[in-house]
């Protein structure tokens, strides 16, 4: 390379020579190259786009829902009667439940019932014996004395018929007396006797009918006793009864809670077996799940509110399932179906996961066949993260953006 050089006056007086510039034609091509890199450069910032996304979460469900099955109280599983995949149907056994409580003095807590709930039947029984004794001897009793009643009714009855003929002839008498009475055959005295005779007669005849209306009343009473003994010792005995067999439900309901078997509300297959035998059951928790058999899964996602304008049925979605990390297994596909209209807040969310916000239930139709490299077994309550894409921008907006916000802050 040459280097042109000039000579100019010192301020000494000496002659000096500098050099006046280099040969251009060695940095035209790196001149050209730096311009082309960084147009290029300014052209891609300008063309390539940066999206700003949202991370969302959900959750596969069934189409069709799905039962949870829990123990109704806490307990011991004693006996499993299913696996996880097994197809039962409705009302077939899945566990076996031991709510029995050890109390310290030996025993359980349930044997302590059940001894006391047969004390009590077996007094109920005596009780029941005892009254169908009470009520024979109660209605021998009150025939004896209906039987009794009756004859005197009889005899008075036969009294007052003599008493009528005594009161008649003993009037006949004085009907005669008062005759000669007047004729001065017989005496004032003698008419007077006979008169109270007379009377006599029929005081005697009115308290013999006033007898025979008492008794005709305590006959009657005692009839009516007679008739209601058997009515009032059967509804005794229905509701001994009703106690008897009120304690005998509970007996078999104590009893069974000592081993009570768990049946199938429904059809379908046997999902999420979280429990051995021998593990304590939390009611809170459910043992195991019922999936209806050939039923599809779908994901819900939870899209927070401020992303939920960005999601519209239709749209393509990118799924990373938990379970199957995306480093290895990829992403699977899906497609938008639907999105809510009311906007959940975090304590009516239902399902395998938190929210933190409140958010929009977006139902995903899932391309399960989409990934053909890997052979995975997909599940429901299976959990998965997704993005949501807010907006495109430029690099070169992103970058001046970037710029302008960090001179602000100087």
């Amino acid at each position: 390379m040459a280097v042109e050089f000039r000579s100019i006056p010192a301020l000494s007086g000496q002659v000096q020579s500098i050099p006046l510039g280099l040969n251009n034609r060695g940095w035209a091509p790196v001149t050209g190259f730096i311009a082309v890199s960084v147009a290029v450069a300014l052209v891609y910032a300008n063309i390539a786009t940066y999206a700003r996304k949202e991370r969302v979460s959900g959750y596969l469900a069934p189409r069709e829902g799905m039962a949870r099955v829990a123990a109704p109280q806490p307990g011991i599983l004693t006996h499993l009667y299913v696996k996880n995949g097994d197809v039962v149907k409705e009302g077939d056994p899945l566990f076996t439940l031991d709510t029995s409580h050890a109390l310290a003095g030996g025993g359980t807590l349930d044997e302590a019932v059940a001894a006391g709930l047969r004390r009590q039947l077996a007094l109920l029984d005596e009780q029941i014996a005892a009254e169908s004794q009470r009520v024979r001897s109660e209605m021998e009793r009150l025939d004896s004395r209906v039987a009794g009643l009756a004859q005197q009714r009889v005899s008075l009855d036969m009294q007052r018929q003599f008493q009528v003929q005594r009161a008649a002839v003993t009037e006949e008498r004085l009907k005669s007396l008062s005759e000669l009475r007047g004729k001065g055959y017989v005496s004032e005295a003698e008419y007077r006797a006979r008169e109270e005779a007379w009377l006599s007669q029929r005081q005697n005849l009115a308290a013999i009918e006033q007898n025979i209306t008492a008794l005709a009343a305590e006959l009657a009473q005692a009839r009516i006793e007679r008739e209601r003994a058997p009515l009032d010792s059967a509804d005794r005995l229905s509701r001994l009864s009703a106690s008897q067999a009120e304690l005998r439900q509970r007996l078999a309901e104590t009893d069974a809670q000592r081993g009570r078997v768990i049946h199938a509300s429904m059809a379908g297959r046997v999902m999420s077996l979280q429990a051995g035998v021998g593990q304590r059951l939390d009611p809170a928790k459910p043992v195991l799940a019922l999936l209806k058999d050939g039923s599809e899964l779908q994901a819900e996602l939870y899209v927070p509110s401020r992303a939920i304008g960005f999601v519209k049925p239709g749209q393509q979605v990118r799924l990373m399932y938990d379970a199957f990390p995306y480093q290895h297994f990829g992403t699977f596909g899906g497609t938008v179906e639907s999105v809510s209209q009311v906007m959940l807040m975090p304590q009516e969310a239902n399902g395998s996961i938190t929210l933190t916000e409140p958010s929009y239930r977006v139902l995903v139709r899932t391309d399960f066949g989409e990934n053909k490299l890997y052979r995975v077994q997909f599940l429901p309550d299976m959990t998965f993260n997704s993005f949501v894409i807010l907006d495109h921008v430029t690099l070169l907006h992103f970058l001046f953006k970037n710029v302008i916000k960090w001179n602000n802050n100087i």
